[in-house]
C-alpha cells in the first residue's frame, strides 16, 4: 500500500468474505455520509476469492467526507486476475481539503483486466493492456513555463546553460547531454546498491502522475522513462546540495573534477531557473532523514551567506510547503529568519484579488493614483532632504520610513544576481503561485531609489548594499537590467512612499538639511566657512578694543 501520510495510527476496514465467489449483480461497498472526519485511512479490502466477478465491483467514498486529511486506500488482490468487468473507485468531489493524495494500489497480479481502471494517482501497470486513466486533484499545481513575450532576449537567464533537471529542457543542447553520464555516475554513487536503486525507481513509478502533471503532461516520455530521469536529476541535486554544504565532499569532488569550476558556477545559476525545477518532494522520498536540513543549510548559504538560519520558514505549519527549489528560495528571501522565529512566527500573509491586481484610476482619487505613480526620488535627493539611511533586516519586503530614516533590508550582489531574480519575478508573475509579488515591488522600489553610482556608494557605506561586483555603475546597470514590468504591489510600500512624500514637503522639516546640502557639498566649502567666521570673529574683537582700550 503506498501511503502518503504514513503517520495514520488506525484504519477502517471493510472486509467482503471469500465465500462471495460469483457474484450474480453489482457488488457494492458503501461507506455512510456520517463518516465526516476521517482522521485515519479508510480500508476497503475485496477478498481474494472474488476470482471472476461477472459484474462492476464498485466502491464507493461519499460526498459527506469533505475534511480528510489522511489518504484513503482501496486494496484489490492479486488473486482477481480475470475481472471481466470495470473496477471502479469513486472519489467524491467533496473532498475539497484533503492535504494529501488519495492513493489506490492494483496489485501485479492483475495482468488481464479487461475493463478500465479508474484511479486517482495510477501506478505503473507494466503488462496491462487496457488503458488507465489518470485524476490528478484539482488542488495540484504545475510548474508553468516562461511565456514567450518574457523570454524574447532573455533565453541566457530563463534557460539551464550546464544541468538540466526536469523534463523541460532534457538534452536539447550539446552541454546540457554531456552532463547525463555523470548524472548516471552520480546516481550509482547514491544508491551504493542496485537493490536501493530499484526500490527509489519504484517508489518515484508509483506517483508518476503527480509528476506528469506537475510539468503539464511531460509529452514525448513514456512512464518509466520518466521516472529513471527524475529519480537521476533528484538523486544529482541531492548530491550537489551536500557538497555545497560540505556533507560530501567526494561526490562533489567527482563534479568538480568532470565540469571544472566554470561549469560549478554555471551549475550553481541553473538551479535557480524557472524551467529548470524538479518536485521537492522527490527529495524527501529518496532522502528522507534529512531533507529539512540540508534544504535549510542550503539555502541559508545562499540568502545570508552563512548557516544563520535555523529553521525553514514554513516549518511552523502556517503555510503550504514550497513546490521546487526555487519557491523556497523565494519564501527565504521574504521572510524573517534566525532564532526569534520559533517565538514569533510569522504571519499568514492575506491574498486579496484587490491587492494582486494591477491599480489603475478606477476606485481612487486623482490625487491617489498620482501619488502612487509619480517619479520617486533617489538616495541623493532623499539625503539632502534630511532621510537618513539604516539597515532594517533580512527580508526583501521589510523597508520602513520612521523618524527621517528610512529602513531598508541588506542585499548581497553577485554577477548570479540577475539571473536569480529575473526567475524570481516570472515565478511570482506564474499562474497559480499565490504570491505578494513582493521581489517584484522590491526592485521597483530600488529602482527608483537608485539612479546613479553615487546612490550605490551611499547605500554601500550604510551596509544596506554588498557587491561582489567591480564597480558601483556595475550595480546600477543590474538594477536597471532586472525587468519587472512595471509592476509592483502598491499595499506592501503604499505607507512608506506616502510617508516620505509628506517629509519632503514639510519645509520646516527639511530647510535645514538642504540648507547644508546646497553650500558644503566639498569639504572646502567648510573650511572657508571656518576660516570666514575666525576673520569675523578677529574683525569684531578689533573693533570692539578700537572703541573700548584696554587701560
Amino acid at each position: 500500500m503506498a501511503n502518503i501520510n504514513e503517520k495514520s495510527p488506525g484504519s477502517v476496514n471493510v472486509n467482503i468474505p471469500n465465500a462471495v465467489e460469483e457474484t450474480p449483480g453489482a457488488m457494492n461497498v458503501d461507506i455512510p455520509d456520517a463518516v465526516e472526519e476521517a482522521p485515519d485511512p479508510v480500508n476497503v479490502d475485496i477478498p481474494d476469492a472474488v476470482e471472476e466477478a461477472p459484474d462492476t465491483v464498485n466502491v464507493d467514498i461519499p460526498d459527506a467526507v469533505e475534511e480528510a486529511p489522511d489518504a484513503v486506500n482501496v486494496d484489490i488482490p492479486d488473486a482477481v486476475e480475470e475481472t471481466l468487468g470495470a473496477v471502479n473507485v469513486d472519489i467524491p468531489d467533496a473532498v475539497e481539503e484533503a492535504s494529501d493524495a488519495v492513493n489506490v494500489d492494483i496489485p501485479d497480479a492483475v495482468e488481464e483486466t479487461l475493463g478500465a481502471g479508474n484511479v486517482g494517482i495510477s501506478d505503473i501497470v507494466e503488462e496491462n493492456p487496457s488503458a488507465v486513466s489518470v485524476d490528478i486533484q484539482s488542488g495540484c499545481r504545475v510548474l508553468h513555463r516562461v511565456p514567450m513575450y518574457m523570454r524574447k532576449g532573455m533565453k541566457q537567464i530563463y534557460d539551464p546553460m550546464v544541468v538540466s533537471l526536469g523534463p523541460y529542457h532534457h538534452g536539447l543542447t550539446t552541454q546540457l547531454k554531456l552532463v547525463e553520464p555523470l548524472k548516471d555516475e552520480i546516481l550509482d554513487m547514491f544508491c551504493g546498491s542496485a537493490d536501493r536503486k530499484s526500490s527509489l525507481q519504484r517508489k518515484v513509478c508509483k506517483r508518476i502522475g503527480e509528476i506528469r502533471h506537475f510539468y503539464d503532461g511531460a509529452d514525448g516520455k513514456d512512464d518509466i522513462t520518466l521516472a529513471e530521469m527524475m529519480l537521476r536529476d533528484a538523486c544529482f541535486l541531492v548530491c550537489y546540495m551536500q557538497g555545497f554544504c560540505n556533507k560530501e565532499e567526494i561526490i562533489y569532488a567527482r563534479i568538480s573534477q568532470r565540469l571544472g569550476m566554470s561549469g560549478l558556477l554555471f551549475m550553481h545559476r541553473d538551479m535557480f531557473i524557472l524551467e529548470n525545477q524538479i518536485p521537492l518532494w522527490i527529495i524527501y522520498l529518496i532522502h528522507p532523514d534529512h531533507h529539512q536540513s540540508l534544504l535549510c543549510e542550503f539555502l541559508s548559504y545562499n540568502v545570508f551567506g552563512d548557516v544563520s538560519m535555523t529553521d525553514l520558514p514554513w516549518e511552523s505549519g502556517v503555510e503550504q510547503e514550497p513546490l521546487h527549489l526555487l519557491e523556497a528560495f523565494h519564501r527565504t528571501n521574504l521572510r524573517h529568519v534566525g532564532p526569534t522565529n520559533k517565538n514569533h512566527p510569522p504571519k499568514k500573509e492575506k491574498s486579496t484579488n484587490k491587492s494582486q491586481q494591477p491599480r489603475g484610476r478606477e476606485g481612487s482619487s486623482r490625487t491617489e493614483w498620482q501619488r502612487r505613480n509619480s517619479p520617486f526620488r533617489s538616495v541623493k535627493k532623499l539625503q539632502s532632504k534630511g532621510i537618513d539611511f539604516r539597515q532594517s533586516s533580512n527580508c526583501l519586503t521589510d523597508i520602513k520610513f520612521t523618524h527621517a530614516q528610512l529602513q531598508l533590508p541588506s542585499f548581497c550582489f553577485t554577477s548570479d544576481s540577475k539571473v536569480f531574480f529575473s526567475n524570481l519575478i516570472a515565478f511570482e508573475m506564474s499562474p497559480e503561485t499565490n504570491t505578494n509579488f513582493g521581489v517584484t515591488s522590491y526592485f521597483n522600489f530600488m529602482k527608483t531609489l537608485i539612479h546613479k553610482p553615487k546612490d550605490v556608494k551611499v547605500l554601500r557605506e550604510k551596509g544596506i548594499l554588498y557587491s561582489r561586483l567591480a564597480k558601483d555603475e556595475e550595480v546600477v546597470e543590474m538594477f536597471e537590467s532586472i525587468d519587472t514590468y512595471g509592476y509592483s504591489n502598491d499595499d506592501l510600500l503604499c505607507g512608506v512612499k506616502k510617508s516620505i512624500e509628506e517629509h519632503c514637503n514639510n519645509k520646516t522639516r527639511t530647510w535645514m538639511a538642504e540648507f547644508i546640502n546646497t553650500n558644503f557639498q566639498s569639504p572646502w566649502t567648510a573650511i572657508a566657512l571656518a576660516a570666514a567666521i575666525f576673520l569675523l570673529c578677529l574683525t569684531f574683537l578689533q573693533t570692539y578694543f578700537t572703541i573700548y582700550p584696554k587701560k
